[in-house]
């Protein structure tokens, strides 16, 4: 395996381990229900409040300190942006409130508000994006295979949810800057995703576009992750940007990248042009939702909106696989085995980890011992990718594609007696 495949397959195996972590965590992860803005290095202000949380004492308007309260507190609510649950379900964490001149102590217990169905539209959302990703990654070549099967990987890690209140303090925080910075960098990603596959766009435009990309990019990364983090740990960000400027800068970023691609399609022309035009309007249907939330949150009473986005995110991965099939890039056959292959190993890789987070529960194995039997089991399937790769692809020929791997074990026969033919006659 060379160092391309290598590093493939420690992607695959972190993204497999992280999501198998994350779908483990679930039962126990919970989230500030509460909706809040940043109104200060140190503070965070309640802009809507539901009659669960009212029954606590918060109000509308209420502004936290988080210089008051302690680690585990903040890890809870300062990913407030980012589709991320740190919390840990029944925690008691202790709100230091400022309202009107006085400080009010409350204490809040986080709740697990998830339902089954919502997890399983979920973990759905993130196995399609994971099988996506997966087979680009190992199947393609090019640089826009490459960096689109990235892409897919981060995504299916971090949305359209991730969980981690199973983990100690130190490892929710981690996930916390984890599903943070993927968020905050999956634009730019994606627009090199277009940019690798765009044509007819000069170079001047390419740079342009790659400044817009990075000035409306490091805003939301600066009070997403960089922020966000160093609140958890001290209680007060690093420099104060207001929400409505980060969410306008993300925004942009988004625009930049539909306006790039638009451009590109226009001025390409004839068969190039039919091969990406199910890539390029799938692209702009995906991203309805992700501009809906985002210029929803724009607005004084932001209404959540993150299923549309994630429903509409998928879309993408998609019609880039539609466009495979349709301009017969690769063998149909082909794309067809590859895909069950990786559907089948991302399946019993996530199934293998739920079944052993259960078993571990069951025997009351302390959440260290759990971690660690996970992790080998991890690196026991990382070690056996391979192997089980090719039994699994042997069979899907044998029972699926009986006619072509007949034909291929014939070929392969007659090359080798080829070798000893004396009279090719």
């Amino acid at each position: 395996m060379n160092a391309r495949g290598i590093a493939v397959a420690a992607a695959t195996l972190a993204a497999v381990l992280l999501i198998g972590v994350e779908i483990a965590s679930w039962p126990e992860s919970a989230r500030f229900n509460t909706v809040t803005e940043t109104v200060g290095r140190c503070a965070l202000q309640a802009t809507v409040v539901s009659p669960a949380d009212a029954a606590t004492g918060l109000r509308q308007g209420d502004r936290i300190d988080l210089s008051q309260m302690t680690v585990p507190a903040r890890t809870a609510i300062v990913y407030h942006y980012t589709p991320t649950q740190t919390g840990r379900v029944g925690e008691v964490i202790n709100l230091a409130v400022q309202r009107g001149g006085s400080a009010v102590a409350i204490p809040y217990t986080l709740r697990h508000t998830d339902t089954m169905p919502t997890l399983i539209a979920q973990v759905g959302f993130k196995f399609v994006i994971l099988v996506v990703g997966v087979f680009v990654l190992w199947r393609g070549r090019a640089r826009a295979a490459t960096i689109l099967g990235i892409w897919c990987l981060g995504v299916a890690v971090g949305l359209p949810d991730a969980w981690w209140g199973a983990l100690p303090v130190d490892g929710r925080l981690s996930g916390g800057i984890l599903t943070a910075a993927l968020w905050t960098y999956s634009p730019l990603m994606l627009y090199l995703v277009v940019e690798a596959i765009a044509t007819g766009v000069s170079r001047r435009a390419i740079l342009i576009a790659r400044t817009a990309m990075l000035i409306a990019v490091v805003p939301s990364l600066v009070l997403n992750t960089v922020n966000a983090t160093q609140q958890a740990y001290t209680g007060c960000g690093l420099v104060y940007l207001t929400s409505w400027l980060v969410n306008g800068a993300f925004s942009a970023a988004q625009l930049v990248i539909i306006a790039f691609f638009a451009v590109s399609y226009a001025r390409t022309t004839g068969l190039a042009r039919q091969r990406i035009r199910w890539v390029f309007w799938a692209f702009v249907i995906s991203r309805f939702g992700v501009l809906l939330n985002l210029f929803n949150r724009l607005l004084v009473h932001p209404i959540h909106l993150s299923g549309a986005e994630w429903l509409t995110v998928m879309i993408f991965p998609l019609g880039c696989a539609y466009a495979i099939l349709r301009h017969r890039i690769i063998d149909v056959n082909f794309v067809l085995n590859r895909t069950l292959i990786y559907t089948i190993l991302t399946s019993v890789a996530v199934g293998i980890f739920v079944l052993l987070e259960h078993i571990l529960n069951s025997v009351a194995v302390s959440r260290e011992g759990s971690l660690a039997v996970e992790l080998a089991v991890a690196l026991g399937l990382g070690i056996s990718f391979n192997a089980v790769h090719k039994r699994t692809e042997q069979f899907l020929d044998r029972t699926l594609f009986r006619r072509k791997y007949e034909a291929a074990i014939a070929l392969e026969q007659l090359s080798e007696d080829a070798a000893y033919m004396e009279n090719p006659e």
